[in-house]
């Protein structure tokens, strides 16, 4: 067939195969997903992937989908005007991101001001006082010291969210639902705490029929978040 009447993800294949035949070190795939549809886009992600196992090519993948970069990647370079801010595994990249922005492009976070009261130096205990009340986290960085002005980090699927039991649990914060989508696998809620909004994310979520809008809920922040250092 000629190749005005490939489809996307066969076109994709010929010029993925095109560029193999020449046996490169090294391959560049620029935005190569970025024309097909979302199921077609997960199938040639995984053969990408499989091929580039099989071939043991050192591959460069350009993409402006963080999921996708994630999914696909031995190790993450993120880029910020031209210039690389961060440079790591998936895991590195998302969990300890090296500042706000990174944070932020490689998923949704939630980000909470605060300032370290009290470090344990033998269990890395550490109590931050916040404007809603003290968060109590085990300090996994070395590059946090008391008194520090901090940024929390804080993932919408690291957070519980549930029905307002009087806020007597550790880290637990009280707020009002201002929504609740439920999706199948996915709810994704949206509280009101305060004057600030918090993103939370259940996943195979249970309670879709208990929560109401603006019903009063508890959220708790876990003890394992990362830190920002903010500068004063």
């Amino acid at each position: 067939r000629m190749i005005d009447k490939l489809s996307g993800g066969q076109q994709q294949r010929v010029a993925f195969a095109r560029a193999l035949s020449l046996e490169p070190k090294v391959l560049l795939l620029d935005e190569p997903l970025s024309n097909l549809d979302a199921n077609l886009r997960l199938v040639m992600r995984e053969e990408i992937r499989n091929l580039q196992e099989k071939l043991q090519i050192t591959t460069v993948f350009v993409t402006h989908d963080q999921f996708e970069a994630m999914a696909i990647s031995d190790r993450l370079v993120v880029m910020k005007e031209g210039l690389i801010e961060q440079v790591g595994s998936p895991i590195e990249i998302y969990e300890r991101p090296a500042n706000e922005f990174i944070a932020g492009f490689v998923g949704y976070v939630n980000f909470m001001k605060g300032w370290v009261a009290s470090i344990d130096e033998k269990t890395r205990a550490t109590v931050i006082h916040t404007e809603y009340g003290k968060i109590e986290i085990t300090l996994e960085q070395s590059d946090i010291n008391n008194g520090d002005d901090v940024l929390m980090v804080i993932r919408p699927e690291s957070v519980n969210i549930s029905l307002d039991c009087g806020g007597k649990g550790q880290n637990v914060l009280s707020g009002a639902l201002k929504s609740y989508m439920y999706a199948g696998s996915l709810a994704k809620c949206t509280v009101k705490i305060g004057d600030r909004t918090m993103i939370i994310d259940q996943y195979n979520p249970r309670d879709a029929q208990r929560f109401k809008h603006a019903e009063k809920v508890e959220v708790q922040i876990p003890r394992s978040i990362h830190l920002l250092k903010k500068k004063r």
